[in-house]
Parts: structure tokens; C-alpha cells; sequence
């Protein structure tokens, strides 16, 4: 998986490609509670059906063991969501920041000749 950013001091964009297969690093302190008493990994899949969103940045986290979707763009407003929770990538009040956001990105690539990201013209679903 390829990733890269952009942050304008309150917007933050991130841009992914190469999604295919679905892999990220998860800390072994994340998931092997046994060895360091962490039960959050085991409690969050637990608990899943009553905390949702819990899960789901669970299953994106660690998307080969829980077939999560790691998203090719996401996009946060710092100033109302400093924790980055809230991906407001797919709202339509947002729309403005994210073309924004991806033309400054597209820009970037082009400038530098950045060889890791190859973004297309209009941003990813």
C-alpha cells in the first residue's frame, strides 16, 4: 500500500493506492493481550455489535484478519475533529476541501516527480 497526505492547517487529506491485498502492520501489543495485557484488540471484536464505529476502525486497522476496507481517500477537519474520527471524504458539505485538498496533492506529485503515488485526475470513491 502506497499513502501520502496533505494538511493545510486544518483540513487533512489522505490519499491511498495499491490497496490490493488489504494488509496493514497491527502492533503485536494491539492484539497479543496475553503477553501484554491489552484487552482492547479481544474486547473491541467482542463487543462489536454494540459499538460499531469501534469496530470498524478495528477492522480497517487490521484489515487481513478482519476483512476490513482500507479507503483510497479520507479527508478530516482537525478544528472539529482533532482525533480524526470523523472521515468526511463521501459528505457533500465537504466536497469543496476535498477537490481542493486533491488538486494541491496532484500538484505535489507532478512538482517533485514523486515516483510512490500515481493519483488520477478526479479523487477515488
Amino acid at each position: 500500500m502506497q499513502e501520502c497526505s496533505v494538511f493545510d492547517g486544518r483540513w487533512r487529506l489522505i490519499y491511498r493506492e495499491k490497496l490490493t491485498p488489504a494488509w496493514r502492520q497491527v502492533q503485536a501489543d494491539s492484539r497479543d493481550w496475553k503477553v501484554w495485557r491489552n484487552r482492547t484488540y479481544d474486547e473491541t471484536v467482542k463487543f462489536k455489535d454494540q459499538f460499531p464505529p469501534q469496530y470498524q476502525i478495528l477492522s480497517e486497522m487490521d484489515s487481513q484478519s478482519r476483512g476490513g476496507r482500507v479507503r483510497p481517500i479520507e479527508l478530516y477537519d482537525l478544528q472539529s475533529d482533532p482525533d480524526e474520527m470523523h472521515d468526511l471524504a463521501s459528505t457533500a458539505k465537504s466536497r469543496a476541501e476535498l477537490d481542493r485538498l486533491y488538486a494541491a496533492l496532484r500538484d505535489w506529485v507532478k512538482e517533485t516527480h514523486d515516483p510512490a503515488v500515481h493519483p488520477p485526475s478526479t479523487p477515488p470513491e
